[in-house]
Formats: C-alpha cells, sequence, structure tokens
C-alpha cells in the first residue's frame, strides 16, 4: 500500500513541468483507488482484530498500524488532487514561469526525498530514515 500510495505522488508529482501524460493521469487515479482498497480490507481487518484480547504492545501496533493506513491513503489522495490541478492547467493553457518551474521542480524533489524516507522508515523500521524526514520538511 505504501508503494502504490508513493508510487502515485510521484507520478502526479513528475507531471508538474506541464507534461501532462493522459496513460499516466490514468495510473495514477487506478492507483488512488487501489490505495482506497487495501485501506478498507486493512483497516476492516484491523478494527475486527481489535475484538479480540491483545496484549498492550499488540493493541498499540494496530492502532498505529490503523493511522498508518490512513496516512497511506490520504497520500493518494494528493496525487489525485495534483493531477487535478495539472489537468486544470492543462485545459486552460496555464503554465509557470521559469521562476516557478524551478521553485516547483526544487519542492518536488524534496517531496520525493520525503517520500523515499518515509517508505524507508516505514518497510524497514529504519529509524535513521525517519529523523531525515524533518529536516527536509522545512
Amino acid at each position: 500500500m505504501a508503494d502504490i500510495s508513493v508510487g502515485a505522488l510521484k507520478s502526479s508529482l513528475s507531471m508538474l513541468d506541464c507534461k501532462y501524460e493522459p496513460d499516466k493521469a490514468t495510473e495514477i487515479r487506478d492507483l488512488e483507488k487501489k490505495a482506497d482498497h487495501y485501506e478498507d480490507i486493512l483497516g476492516s481487518y484491523l478494527v475486527k482484530l481489535s475484538t479480540h484480547e491483545l496484549s498492550s504492545g499488540d493493541s498499540k501496533e494496530s492502532s498505529k498500524l490503523l493511522h498508518v493506513i490512513g496516512d497511506f491513503e490520504r497520500i493518494s489522495d494528493h496525487a489525485v488532487h495534483i493531477l487535478a490541478s495539472i489537468e486544470e492547467l492543462k485545459d486552460k493553457e496555464i503554465s509557470f514561469s521559469a521562476a516557478g518551474k524551478r521553485e516547483m521542480n526544487s519542492m518536488a524533489a524534496a517531496v520525493n526525498e520525503i517520500l523515499d524516507h518515509t517508505v524507508s522508515a516505514f518497510v524497514g523500521d529504519d529509524m535513521d530514515a525517519a529523523l531525515r524526514v524533518e529536516p527536509l520538511e522545512q
């Protein structure tokens, strides 16, 4: 689910330079639907799991995972929102200035790096990767 959501956002960010690609737009929307589906399945499972007797640690882990899957689903939502903005720019034949493109590319590069560290931190339980996210957010 993390890879699906992050892949969708990275794809949408790659089109910020106003190089709209219809096939990529379809892929982004499909990935967002998959992320929604996984959130439903995983969320239902975790809620059902919480009705059983769990250790304190397992209960905390289950709760944490429930929040995390919501966060990853939200990342895929952002991908679709960015895509909608890109489509609006295309439809209205609007483009960024050269300075705006540089700023947008800089921001997209930082977000891509944040996404890489975030997935690495989550999937690999890598605290060093998690600690590299905060400075990039600034």
